[in-house]
């Protein structure tokens, strides 16, 4: 029984699918794995692929979903008897519709790993369907039925992810390292809320000791710096610690991280442990510069005098910080965006990155952009947008999928220019770029008050 995984990225990079490569360690111990992406091959290279293997599983996100279901469309119409797996945070929160897909049957809800080891044991003979968890499938009758999932606590029973199949840009010398899953918190737009309404889905993080051998492999390969995806990499003062040491003695390379800034405020001896060890950057989420919007919307406590603080230690450590913001969000008005700017321009990080809000399926803030009636582009019943307001590779932005309420998108689209021009501070130098920003602003703010005269998106 051999298994293709198809991953649903399709830019390259050398940040790669850790859920894939832990998902392929685990059920490799007793069924041949092999991983695709759709970032180094075309569709049709993918479909060939296929006649060589027994079950065929997607991992996608919402962006990625329906290049995903065009392949496993294609590899329908040459194989139709080959079972086809959707997994990751789209299906998940989308399983109760996709499932009755043509393309699709069956979907793994949550983490992956015991429900394809398990659905392979069902394909060959040696358990019943019932027996699988976290599973969603069409039965006999034609009903959606659904087998509760189950979270592997000790995340070491997993290993480490897979490296040898993964493909990724040879060329960089930067690697991705997950150590936890989950997260503690609760953030409206973040799949992590999602999950979190799962039974038994909790934060766990791995053992130390494989999070190291990892990194020697990785150093072995030649990796020069590793960035660890963790959503909250400070969360335990004992693991960073004991972490810290052992990089530092059998790693030094230099690494980057993810906090939040009441945690870098509680946890500044673990910073200055892992600086030690080799730690260069420090990515905190800012989002919004208006703690009203913040709190009531994003679910984000922190107070603005935290942030500012948690910039100043950092930089007062000497290490590199930079910022992730939010901009399209519900009821945020013009003065709301100048806050985030504001916000940003005190607390000087070294880069920053700004994202318009994407309300994802399954998410507090997915519920909260259909009450507000925000939409402008209806998602199908798919759960799907296409979404070209965060184009990255250096293509020009697009409006977006949604009205804050005050601001219609083309407003929104706007103020991303604006931030080209406060923010990307290596082409201020640049006269022709500078234009360009000024006038691309120009264009879209106008856009925006034409919009908001032939059709009023808020009225007070």
């Amino acid at each position: 029984m051999k298994i293709l995984l198809v991953d649903g990225i399709k830019s390259k990079s050398s940040m790669v699918n850790l859920g894939l490569g832990f998902l392929a360690q685990y059920i490799r111990r007793k069924f041949p794995v092999t991983i695709i992406s759709l970032a180094y091959h075309d569709p049709e290279n993918i479909v060939d692929a296929s006649k060589n293997f027994d079950v065929i599983g997607f991992s996608c996100i919402t962006e990625q979903y329906k290049d995903c279901l065009a392949v496993a469309r294609k590899l329908k119409e040459k194989c139709p008897s080959k079972p086809i797996v959707f997994g990751g945070v789209h299906p998940t929160a989308t399983y109760k519709t996709i499932i009755f897909k043509p393309e699709i049957d069956y979907i793994c809800i949550g983490e992956g790993e015991v429900s394809i080891m398990k659905l392979l044991q069902y394909f060959d003979g040696s358990l019943n369907i019932s027996e699988v968890p976290g599973l969603a499938y069409i039965d006999s009758n034609g009903e959606l039925s659904v087998n509760a999932p189950v979270f592997i606590d000790n995340l070491d029973e997993i290993g480490m992810p897979s490296w040898d199949l993964l493909e990724r840009d040879v060329t960089s010398d930067t690697r991705n390292v997950l150590t936890a899953r989950g997260c503690p918190y609760r953030c409206t737009y973040c799949y992590n809320s999602t999950l979190r309404k799962m039974s038994h889905f909790t934060y766990r993080r791995r053992g130390v000791e494989s999070v190291i051998e990892e990194c020697k492999l990785l150093k072995c390969e030649g990796t020069k710096y590793i960035s660890f995806s963790d959503d909250l990499f400070l969360t335990d003062r004992d693991w960073i610690s004991k972490f810290a040491g052992m990089y530092n003695q059998e790693i030094d390379i230099s690494f980057g991280c993810a906090s939040r800034p009441e945690m870098v405020l509680r946890r500044i001896d673990s910073l200055c442990e892992l600086q030690a060890a080799g730690l260069k950057d420090v990515w905190i989420g800012i989002e919004s510069g208006n703690e009203k919007i913040r709190k009531e919307i994003l679910n984000r406590k922190m107070s603005n005098d935290e942030i500012l603080k948690a910039f100043q230690t950092i930089r007062g450590l000497g290490l590199q910080s930079k910022s992730f913001n939010i901009v399209g969000i519900p009821t945020e008005s013009i003065r709301e965006i100048i806050d985030t700017f504001k916000i940003n321009l005190k607390a000087k990080p070294d880069k920053t990155s700004y994202y318009t809000l994407m309300p994802y399926p399954g998410t507090k803030i997915w519920d909260i952009v259909h009450e507000m009636k925000l939409l402008v582009q209806i998602p199908d019943k798919d759960g799907y947008f296409d979404d070209k307001s965060n184009i990255q590779a250096g293509a020009a932005p697009a409006p977006g999928v949604l009205n804050t309420g005050p601001l219609n998108r083309y407003h929104i689209v706007s103020f991303r220019y604006l931030w080209y021009l406060f923010f990307y501070r290596s082409k201020w130098y640049r006269l022709d770029v500078h234009l360009k920003y000024i006038s691309s602003f120009i264009f879209w703010f106008a856009k925006g008050l034409v919009e908001q005269v032939r059709s009023p998106i808020f009225k007070s």
